[in-house]
């Protein structure tokens, strides 16, 4: 683990190192592509971080092959592609964040079905696009899901209610390996670490989403952030809302008359 030291140059020589378990190079000054081999000689990873660095070019299609990938955080970089492609296979998956990129793309259609385990996306502030799938609904366990400044249009799906991680009455406590938790509620980042007793949070701002805010929001009871400002949505206030009894922080603002 070698975070907040000032390294630089490129990662290459670490694939070399075949029984890493656990790598975390965050804030940093790596800079250069994330290297294929890393993927390739290292199966055993199960947490990645390699966030707030000056990595880029393309996520390697190698991590395929890390199927016993956990944790992967590559926020704050300058990759680019279509990050999503190369994580079909790793299906024990339960934290993503891979923000402030220059990510582009839709979401697979497999998503729902191949990470079953995740708790946390987080996609904000890249280039993708397309609809948000129905297929979402599928991600039972998904507590934190933010999809904020990109350019996703269409119509929130109807089924999104079915995401029974953020409809729990009880929260869920987890433990992430050594990863910083990022959640933006009330105007402000807020972290957290390790194993905690987290907000539900979903966020779809700045995006062209439209209709109506549909009714199986109501369904999200355990929500402690809803936002969904800076879209073409109806402004009109569902009914559903008031049910959600445990919410802290709701922006609807800056939808149009």
């Amino acid at each position: 683990m070698q975070r907040d030291n000032e390294l630089e140059g490129s990662i290459s020589s670490l694939c070399q190192s075949t029984y890493l378990q656990l790598l975390v190079l965050s804030n940093n000054n790596f800079t250069g592509e994330i290297p294929y081999c890393l993927g390739e000689s290292s199966r055993g990873l199960r947490s990645l971080n390699l966030g707030n660095n000056g990595f880029s070019g393309a996520i390697p299609s190698s991590i395929r092959f890390l199927t016993g990938l956990t944790d992967l955080e590559l926020s704050n970089n300058g990759v680019l592609g279509e990050p999503l492609l190369p994580l079909e296979t790793c299906t024990m998956l339960s934290y993503v964040h891979l923000a402030e990129n220059r990510f582009t793309g839709s979401i697979p259609h497999w998503i729902g079905d191949n990470l079953p385990a995740l708790i946390y996306l987080r996609l904000r502030s890249n280039m993708f696009s397309g609809q948000i799938r129905t297929e979402f609904a599928k991600l039972q366990s998904l507590q934190i899901l933010d999809l904020a400044s990109n350019n996703f249009s269409g119509a929130i799906p109807t089924n999104i209610g079915n995401l029974s991680g953020m409809a729990s009455s009880q929260a869920t406590i987890f433990f992430l390996h050594l990863i910083d938790l990022q959640v933006y509620s009330k105007g402000q980042d807020m972290y957290y670490r390790q194993s905690l007793d987290l907000m539900n949070s979903l966020n779809l701002s700045s995006n062209s989403l439209v209709g109506d805010i549909t009714e199986g929001i109501r369904d999200l009871a355990s929500l402690g952030s809803l936002n969904l400002s800076r879209n073409c949505l109806t402004r009109k206030i569902p009914w559903s809302i008031e049910g959600l009894a445990l919410i802290e922080s709701l922006d609807l603002s800056m939808n149009p008359p």
